[in-house]
């Protein structure tokens, strides 16, 4: 993952110098493969290991340096729009494919403005070819905040979308140039009569936003990781949205990411009205209630010294773990964007991360 500094800045204002910050990346288990000074500043290239999929963002780091520094984070600005919800947009949901599925339906838009040089300049500087200002903003916040997008032209679709598995030899004219004869149960994304997009890895050229696009939906969705890995592999695809998906994203993200999206259209372009869709499978919004409990006489014996009760507070607060104290024991509420943490130890390689191993 390529980090822009100056980004990071804005969410992490007290970033250390260059140097120091590379040193204390590598020692909280992000470990720094390069970096260089470009005509974007200064650009950091992060290893960042399969089961630490919430840092793949800007925000996703600035969390854990939050952490080791010690520093507030400030979250980037969010639309407070009212979005009225709608059904008209999509016919069915698998949930064994997509558990929380969410669409924009933006109408009247004017696509036809140039996206602004720091957006341009900040994803060139990741990586990412600008195309037009909605994709670009998409991709913005997919760097920023991790959680991928993708865009429908509405008025290239016939009748509502279905996220479905595929059939035998359907065809997707996909956005790489490539026609995919798709194999059965691929997941995708459907109209009454086409294939629109290979669900969570690349989409179909029929249906690519443009700058003419006046009417477009934007999805925002959480696909089960290891379909989108099966399907990568199946079809030797891999995209920014496929790299993150196949790693696992927060599934209870979509309201502020979309705010974020909403925020960007209001500030750089014009429309007419927008309207939401949102599925979210029950067994899914129970996760945000996963609880650890852990003694603190634990951390010493494994860790062979004693961490204070407040130092560890602090550790999990700008994690942004929630958590209730009584006595020596935690009571941890795991955010839905860990997915790596699943019982006690995996908690105090946190506290220990975080302190930094070379103090054990």
């Amino acid at each position: 993952m390529k980090l822009n500094i100056q980004w990071l800045k804005e969410i992490l204002p007290k970033t250390p110098s260059n140097n120091k910050l590379c040193d204390k990346l590598t020692s909280i288990g992000l470990e720094v493969s390069n970096s260089k000074t470009s005509k974007h500043g200064f650009i950091i290239d992060i290893d960042i290991t399969p089961n630490r999929s919430d840092c793949l963002s800007v925000f996703g780091i600035a969390r854990d340096l939050s952490a080791a520094y010690r520093q507030k984070i400030l979250a980037p600005k969010a639309s407070n729009i009212n979005i009225k919800k709608s059904n008209q947009i999509i016919k069915s949901i698998n949930k064994k494919i997509s558990p929380h599925y969410t669409c924009l339906t933006i109408n009247g838009i004017n696509n036809r403005t140039k996206t602004p040089s720091l957006i341009r300049d900040r994803l060139e500087s990741c990586g990412i070819t600008s195309i037009n200002l909605i994709v670009d903003i998409l991709n913005y916040v997919m760097v920023e905040l991790g959680q991928p997008f993708h865009a429908f032209d509405n008025d290239t679709l016939d009748g509502k979308l279905n996220v479905r598995f595929s059939k035998k030899n359907e065809i997707i004219d996909s956005l790489n140039d490539k026609k995919y004869a798709l194999k059965e149960s691929t997941p995708v994304i459907a109209d009454k009569s086409k294939v629109h997009a290979i669900a969570g890895i690349i989409g179909s050229k029929n249906s690519a936003v443009t700058k003419s696009s006046k009417n477009i939906i934007i999805e925002c969705a959480h696909f089960l990781p290891e379909l989108i890995r099966s399907a990568s592999k199946e079809y030797r695809i891999q995209t920014d949205s496929s790299y993150r998906f196949e790693r696992g994203v927060d599934p209870l993200s979509h309201k502020y990411v979309l705010s974020r999206v909403i925020y960007f259209i209001k500030k750089y372009t014009t429309y007419q009205d927008i309207k939401i869709y949102n599925y979210l499978d029950k067994s899914l919004d129970k996760s945000k209630n996963n609880k650890i409990v852990f003694n603190t006489n634990q951390v010493y014996r494994i860790l062979g010294k004693k961490i204070g009760n407040s130092e560890i507070r602090d550790i999990f607060k700008y994690l942004g773990f929630a958590y209730k104290q009584s006595k020596e024991k935690f009571n941890i509420t795991i955010p839905s964007y860990r997915f790596d943490i699943s019982n006690e130890y995996d908690l105090i390689e946190e506290i220990a991360r975080i302190i930094g191993f070379d103090q054990f």
